[in-house]
């Protein structure tokens, strides 16, 4: 009994690499049915995004962006402020063109003044045109 016993664990041991180092087939996503596309990052450096501009109620009007572009051409550049609980409190967003990889800083002013000491996440999105 002890025997059989063995041998089915033996047997199970053998058998488990062949399973776990076998890969299953996954089919390839497909965006919008055009194929596989090719994305590459719009920034060659780490973003920093600083309040700036205030208003004389204590309110940011404006955040300036430090990043490093990784190609030239014309970018977006879009800051999004929210609260604890996610909600949207502002936004902003620039267009601007870009000649050099060199590192720069753009200002981004926001549609409505926002208060400080509400804003808790800053996210900031770069996309090229």
């Amino acid at each position: 009994m002890r025997w059989v016993f063995l041998a089915i664990i033996l047997a199970g041991l053998l058998l488990t690499p062949a399973y776990a180092a076998r890969i299953p087939s996954v089919a390839v996503k497909r965006l919008g049915g055009t194929g596989p596309l090719s994305v590459s990052s719009p920034t060659g450096a780490t973003v920093v995004a600083n309040p700036y501009s205030f208003n004389t109620s204590s309110q940011v009007t404006a955040y300036r962006i430090t990043w490093t572009p990784a190609a030239t051409g014309n970018y977006t550049i879009q800051v999004v402020l929210k609260d604890l609980s996610g909600t949207v409190l502002g936004q902003g967003t620039a267009v601007v063109s870009v000649t050099s990889t060199a590192p720069r800083i753009d200002p981004v002013s926001l549609t409505t003044p926002v208060s400080i000491a509400q804003v808790r996440f800053t996210r900031v999105n770069i996309a090229k045109q």
